[in-house]
């Protein structure tokens, strides 16, 4: 079985990848819920004297701070009650777009997002 740090990190995987000049990180790193553990996972890719990038998302004030509250509560729950949770947080707003779009007579505008979403998506995330 795959050692695994806290974010989900395969460390096996990660220690046979070597080291390298250059790291760079765009809008991952931060969505794992632990970063700190997360950049202490990948800083040994990067060699002695190389250079690692990360980019993070900007602070968006209350919305950030509400959403790194929701994810600390979804990080800390068993594994069961995770999915029980993220519809609770998120079903509301998704019934709200499901809403908008029956409204302007697209309900299928709706479900189109959500079966293209991992396909036009360019951080990778399925919806």
């Amino acid at each position: 079985m795959a050692d695994r740090g806290r974010f989900g990190a395969d460390r096996d995987y990660l220690g046979r990848l070597g080291q390298f000049d250059v790291g760079y990180s765009s809008g991952v790193l931060e969505y794992t819920g632990a970063m700190r553990q997360a950049l202490e996972d990948v800083a040994p890719l990067v060699a002695g004297g190389g250079q690692f990038f990360i980019a993070i998302a900007n602070d968006q004030g209350r919305w950030s701070r509400r959403w790194r509250m929701l994810k600390r509560i979804y990080n800390v729950l068993p594994g069961f009650a995770r999915k029980r949770y993220a519809l609770a947080v998120m079903g509301p707003r998704e019934l709200k777009f499901l809403a908008t779009f029956i409204l302007k007579g697209r309900p299928w505008g709706y479900f189109s997002n959500i079966f293209n979403y991992s396909a036009r998506s360019l951080r990778g995330m399925s919806y």
